[in-house]
């Protein structure tokens, strides 16, 4: 296997402590699956969208930073883009922070924010969306040395935007390729990302 190939059991993606798995070699295969995914070197990588859809609280943001991690460490690969953080008051969700891959981060939406832009109990900074989010994924898909654009994630919240919904069609049809959280359900333009 070359060094910069690693076989993915495609149920647990290559869970260190996964205990189904037997070494055949230096592959791994897991026993209640017999069909393997290997990660390519980046240059044999074709155009791949890939979104990641569930209920909130299952972990999709967790996933998306750590293959985020693997594509920056494993891959090689230069993500763009943004991902966002909830932040807690006590033991309750209090809204949710926006950070971009190149260092800008602002407060996406808080229970306290006064805004004209509401999703139940939040109120949407719908400029530190597009200051942060949307050029973010802008920037990465002009920008010649970013090999990926992480969207964390496309849901009502982000979809106030209109400029964020045009940047997302944008990034899906470029030649990058694109890894992103989707809402479960919402409004029409979200189920025309999961078609």
């Amino acid at each position: 296997m070359a060094v910069d190939e690693k076989q993915l059991c495609i149920i647990c993606a290559w869970r260190g402590n996964c205990s189904k798995k037997f070494s055949g070699g230096e592959v791994l295969h897991c026993i209640d699956f017999v069909r393997d995914v290997s990660l390519k070197p980046p240059q044999e990588i074709k155009k791949v969208n890939i979104l990641l859809s569930g209920r909130p609280g299952v972990g999709k943001t967790t996933l998306v930073l750590k293959l985020a991690t693997e594509i920056i460490s494993q891959l090689r690969l230069r993500p763009g883009g943004f991902y966002t953080h909830e932040t807690k008051e006590g033991f309750f969700r209090s809204g949710f922070k926006i950070f971009s891959f190149d260092g800008k981060e602002g407060v996406l939406a808080d229970t306290k924010l006064d805004s004209p832009h509401k999703v139940g109990k939040y109120g949407v900074d719908v400029k530190a969306l597009e200051e942060i989010g949307v050029s973010s994924i802008e920037s990465a898909i002009a920008d010649k040395e970013k090999d990926v654009i992480i969207i964390d994630e496309i849901g009502k919240m982000e979809t106030l935007s209109e400029r964020f919904k045009e940047a997302v069609l944008n990034a899906l049809a470029s030649p990058k390729i694109v890894v992103a959280t989707i809402q479960h359900e919402g409004n029409g333009y979200i189920f025309q990302m999961a078609d």
